[in-house]
């Protein structure tokens, strides 16, 4: 039988969050809060356990994902993968890893993990929406905009927000009940003027 699974997968490490850019990734890593093999995972997420198996890899290499058990069939050894811990906390100090020294690189990192979240998003919301009966299903929508002055404002009003929005995660935070998930994203705004 396999350890509990953690709570929370704490990614401190730039190369953990490159590691789940991949939406791919991101899914199997949902699936992975229980064990199971490559083949298993291909299956599920309707792709070849070749390329599957690369992904593992990758993840297994950050740390995200751990092997739990080995299981034999025939003359093979196969592996049992699981998620290192049941919620993915991702660290805003990733986006100030000293070794990511170009803007560009942490842009492309953020506009990625920017459409990653939507595509999460946009799939989560329209499951739902086919599965959904006479009964409303509790969630709540957000939008707001705000003109921020310069570079120190936006790292502020960053910093601001992850620390107002901590307590309140933690707060509520359970080990049972039916999870919820909080997606906040923050981008610049065309101008109107284009």
């Amino acid at each position: 039988m396999s350890e509990p699974l953690p709570d929370v997968l704490h990614i401190n490490e730039l190369s953990q969050a490159r590691a789940l850019l991949h939406p791919l990734r991101v899914a199997a890593l949902q699936r992975l809060r229980e064990p199971m093999t490559c083949p298993q995972l291909a299956k599920a997420l309707s792709t070849t356990s070749q390329a599957m198996n690369h992904h593992l890899k990758a993840m297994l290499e950050a740390g995200l994902i751990q092997v739990v058990r080995e299981e034999r069939v025939r003359n093979l050894v196969r592996a049992v993968y699981q998620a290192a811990g049941k919620v993915v906390w991702l660290s805003p100090r990733v986006a100030l890893d000293p070794h990511l020294d170009e803007d560009a690189e942490r842009d492309r990192l953020s506009l990625d993990g920017l459409l990653g979240m939507a595509e999460a998003v946009q799939h989560d919301v329209a499951k739902l929406l086919g599965t959904v009966g006479s009964e409303p299903v509790p969630s709540l929508g957000l939008r707001v905009e705000v003109n921020l002055a310069d570079e120190p404002a936006r790292k502020a009003f960053a910093a601001d927000v992850l620390a107002a929005l901590q307590p309140i995660v933690d707060r509520y935070q359970s080990t049972t009940g039916d999870p919820f998930t909080l997606t906040l994203v923050c981008y610049p705004k065309e101008a109107s003027d284009g």
